[in-house]
């Protein structure tokens, strides 16, 4: 199979700069609903959170006419289990990537496989650990690699979760009307105190470009964040700042960044960024001065913007990441995702993570065993209990 592919490696994102257009030809074919894969999210990544000499982006060519198939964007780490140094290969990406995947045509099986078996046949590096993360089940990506069935490479998942979205293919009134009485309140009652305050209105921006006023302002608000304390915020790190002034100002006709803030009296008091792309926007980051919290305003700002992006047309917002109490009192339906080891199971420090994952695997199991036995146990009790009461009436 392999045998109809040529393998090219790129040592250095910036030499990917000569295949802008091939990528994003490819990726507009790949059948992706998400603009995570893109050429430019990419761009602003590996610039803000990989070290130059440590990028790897794998390119996957037919033989004969050169036609790119495949590109695996990735990066080397290294990692110690059981004190033995591994060598990882891993997907470029992190906590700030919501989906990802190898791109490639839609139903091209063949050079998304022939990308993975480059891990260890091209790269020139002794691969013991391959690692993507979030993986979408529907992708074409999950499905190679749950059907790879080579030898040498043990596949796990080390975390798998799911994501939240909601239709608003109905409208904004519709999808409203169907959520609780206690939300609807809370969104009701946030806005009236807020009214109360000093006055609520809003602020979009949108476009191909966002102004450099509009950064400055997410910037002050950021600061002042429970997210910026705890170092996730969009400037929190000099990482997370480059990365975000960078996604702000990469705007294309397919896809383009949304900011929205809620004001109360003129000041900023939240904001939601998120990007557009085809019928869905996808919501990245929301915060708020705690000062105003009980005005509800991260959920008013959302609320605001989800109007908003219904009266554009788009149909769905996807609230990216993982489930959060919050975050289900939106949703109408969810998505899965999972997070996966490829474990190269022939050298020692392979056989050691190989183990280490077998007996957690056990020590899960048991763990599931006496939660059920324990849930059991203490139904039988409620029922004794019960029928004890009822024999002494």
């Amino acid at each position: 199979m392999t045998d109809n592919f040529k393998i090219e490696v790129f040592s250095d994102w910036s030499q990917a700069l000569r295949i802008i257009d091939e990528w994003n030809n490819l990726n507009s074919k790949s059948g992706v609903s998400h603009p995570f894969t893109t050429y430019e999210w990419f761009d602003c990544w590996y610039k803000a959170y990989c070290n130059p000499s440590r990028a790897r982006v794998i390119l996957v060519r037919e033989k004969g006419n050169n036609n790119l198939r495949a590109v695996f964007p990735g990066m080397l780490l290294q990692m110690k289990k059981g004190g033995i140094p591994l060598n990882c290969f891993s997907y470029a990406g992190n906590g700030h990537s919501p989906r990802c995947g190898i791109i490639a045509k839609k139903d091209d099986r063949e050079a998304i496989r022939a990308a993975l078996e480059a891990i260890w046949n091209s790269l020139g590096e002794k691969i013991n650990l391959a690692i993507l993360m979030s993986i979408d089940e529907d992708s074409l990506t999950h499905h190679v690699l749950n059907n790879l069935e080579l030898p040498h490479l043990s596949l796990h998942i080390e975390n798998s979760f799911e994501s939240p979205a909601f239709d608003l293919s109905k409208g904004w009134e519709s999808y409203f009307a169907s959520r609780s009485k206690n939300f609807r309140h809370r969104v009701r009652q946030g806005r009236n105190q807020a009214m109360r305050l000093d006055g609520l209105t809003y602020d979009v921006n949108s476009g191909e470009t966002i102004s450099k006023e509009t950064i400055d302002r997410l910037k002050s608000l950021d600061f002042k964040t429970w997210q910026h304390r705890s170092g996730s915020g969009l400037f929190s790190t000099v990482e997370n700042e480059k990365f975000y002034s960078s996604l702000l100002q990469s705007c294309t006709i397919k896809n383009k960044m949304i900011v929205c803030f809620s004001k109360i009296g003129g000041r900023d008091v939240a904001f939601e960024l998120g990007i557009l792309f085809n019928e869905t926007a996808f919501l990245l980051k929301c915060g708020y001065d705690p000062e105003f919290s009980n005005c509800s305003p991260g959920l008013l700002v959302q609320a605001y913007l989800s109007e908003y992006v219904s009266t554009l047309g788009f149909k769905e917002i996807d609230l990216v990441g993982e489930i959060t109490e919050e975050k289900v009192r939106w949703q109408t339906h969810r998505r899965k995702h999972a997070n996966y080891w490829l474990i190269n199971n022939r050298p020692i420090g392979g056989k050691i993570l190989l183990t280490e994952f077998k007996a957690y695997k056990v020590l899960r199991e048991v763990a599931r065993i006496v939660k059920a036995d324990k849930g059991q146990f203490k139904s039988s009790c409620n029922t004794g209990k019960t029928t004890i009461e009822e024999d002494g009436e």
